[in-house]
This record gives C-alpha cells, sequence and structure tokens, in this order.
C-alpha cells in the first residue's frame, strides 16, 4: 500500500501549527548540506587529503589501532594549535557532519568516495576530541579502541565470616516508597514533569531507555569543569553560555546511545530548548548546593 499527501508543506504547517508552540517543516534533507560541511571542515586545515587517504586505507586494511591513532594524532596536533573558539566551531562542524551522513547514508546512495573517506576518520576523531574535554568519562564510541589481549581471574584469598544470628526486624518497605538505592525523589519528580510536559506540547513519548539518556547527559555536563566554574564566577546569562556550548558538545559524543532522542532534540529547536532549560535549571541548582555545603 502506498500512502501519499497531496498537501504541500505550507498547508500542512498551517494546519498543524494550531497545536504547537513552534512548527517547522522542511521541504526535505538535502544531500548536499554534506558538501557545505565538508568544505568547511576543509577551511580548518586540521584534516588534511594525505590524512584522508592514509586512513582510509588503513582502515580498509583492517590496520591496528596504533596505527590508526598515528593519523588521527596528526589532526590533533594541528587542532591543538588552532584557537578556542576554531575548536569548538570545528567539533561542531564535524559533528553535524558525522549525525547528517550517518542519517543520509540509510536512505540516500554516495558515489562520492571523498564524503566516505571523511565520514570514517571524523567519527573516531570526534570521539578522541570530545573525550578530552571531560577524561573522567570516556564516550561509549571510544570503548572500539581499547584492545584486551588477555585476562585471567587470579585468587587474592580465601576464608569465612562469622555472621551472629539477630532478631532485629527489618522496616518494610511501604508503598510509594523510594527505595535509598534508586533515584532520588527531588530528582525523579522534576524529570518526570518536564518529561509530561515535552510530551503535551511535542508528542514524543519518552521510554525508560530516554530517561536514562537524559541523566546521564545532566550529569556529564554537570560534572565538567568549565560548567562548575562558569557558574561559581558568573552570572546566569553567562552560565547559560559554557552550559550550551558544553551540552552541545557532550550531546555530540553521546550520538550512538539513543539516535531517536538525539535527533529529536537537535532537529526541533524548541524542543531542545525546553529540554536544555530543564537540564541548566537543575544544573545551576546543584552546583550551587554543593557550593553552599562545601
Amino acid at each position: 500500500m502506498v500512502l501519499d499527501f497531496v498537501n504541500d508543506a505550507e498547508d500542512i504547517q498551517d494546519a498543524f501549527e494550531p497545536y504547537y508552540e513552534r512548527t517547522t517543516l522542511q521541504e526535505g534533507t538535502d544531500p548536499n548540506r554534506l558538501y557545505d560541511l565538508e568544505h568547511q571542515i576543509r577551511e580548518f586545515g586540521i584534516i588534511i587529503d594525505r590524512d584522508l587517504e592514509e586512513f582510509a586505507e588503513l582502515w580498509h586494511e583492517g590496520s591496528t589501532q596504533k596505527e590508526l591513532h598515528r593519523v588521527l594524532d596528526r589532526c590533533v596536533d594541528r587542532y591543538d594549535a588552532a584557537t578556542e573558539e576554531e575548536q569548538s566551531d570545528f567539533r561542531r562542524r564535524i559533528g553535524r557532519y558525522v549525525r547528517l551522513y550517518a542519517f543520509l547514508a540509510q536512505v540516500v546512495p554516495f558515489e562520492d568516495v571523498e564524503l566516505e573517506k571523511l565520514y570514517i576518520l571524523a567519527k573516531p576523531l570526534l570521539s578522541k576530541l570530545l573525550a578530552r574535554l571531560d577524561p573522567s568519562d570516556v564516550p561509549d564510541e571510544l570503548l572500539q579502541y581499547v584492545d584486551i589481549d588477555s585476562y585471567r581471574i587470579q585468587e587474592s584469598g580465601s576464608g569465612s565470616v562469622e555472621i551472629e544470628q539477630g532478631e532485629e526486624p527489618l522496616t518494610a518497605q511501604s508503598e510509594g516508597r523510594p527505595s535509598s538505592s534508586g533515584p532520588s525523589e527531588s530528582e525523579e519528580k522534576p524529570l518526570s514533569a518536564i518529561l509530561e510536559k515535552l510530551n503535551e506540547q511535542f508528542g514524543y513519548d519518552f521510554t525508560e531507555e530516554d530517561r536514562v539518556f537524559i541523566k546521564q547527559l545532566k550529569k556529564r555536563v554537570q560534572d565538567h569543569d568549565a560548567v562548575q566554574k562558569s557558574i561559581e564566577v558568573n552570572d546566569e546569562s553567562a552560565a547559560r553560555l559554557t552550559f550550551d556550548d558544553v551540552a552541545e558538545d557532550e550531546l555530540q559524543g553521546m550520538v550512538d546511545r539513543n539516535f531517536k532522542l538525539y535527533k529529536k532534540i537537535t532537529d526541533n529547536e524548541a524542543f531542545g530548548r525546553m529540554l536544555f532549560d530543564y537540564l541548566f535549571d537543575r544544573t545551576l541548582e546543584e552546583v550551587r548546593e554543593e557550593a553552599a555545603e562545601g
């Protein structure tokens, strides 16, 4: 069965607009945007032709991770020589390229091998750069670069533990009472409220996987040194600029964890803004509380 719409984009937008805070309907995703991004990325001079050719050859030959990292490290050296503003802009550009290529490659056949070469280098390079922003929290994508040659289980000691039997009764778990090992009530209530609001306005039915994704994103951003320092020394407007910059970078690093929610956040500006507003408010509150207690 083939289902088709006779309405044009403008008619559909007019029909749906009364029910949403903001409705944006594009005519389609233009594959030529990839060429625009490719050109912008090359202008930085961080990735050069030699890198693309060598990395692609090593990649398809199944070379070792050490050899692949040798090429990536050359790009990192040039990246380190750039200004902070250029570095931030470069990360955004290759993040958008990786996201767009991964999406379009599923629906559009590409015959330009240069786009593929840039993609297979840009993806691990992006992960490498993002990991440097917060070394304490390595993105899942970097796990592919860890080689485990061998492991063993070794007993370090043995013995028995004598436990005296007692008769102290355990407190019954009353219905609705939160477990100490689970998320705190103070964290779950605001999260549930914003998810319900997002669902009402944008019709997005959140899953438990989405909840975990949002919590992980919040933790990564909140634990970032730049965010904490900015909140400590700046007013809210300046702290928000730092927060948004870090949150966008961290979001890019989590693209493979939940692509559906990631795409919803990045494609729908109003949806993403409302979610980021919640994350910023919670981060601001908790960082200030920690600072006051310390």
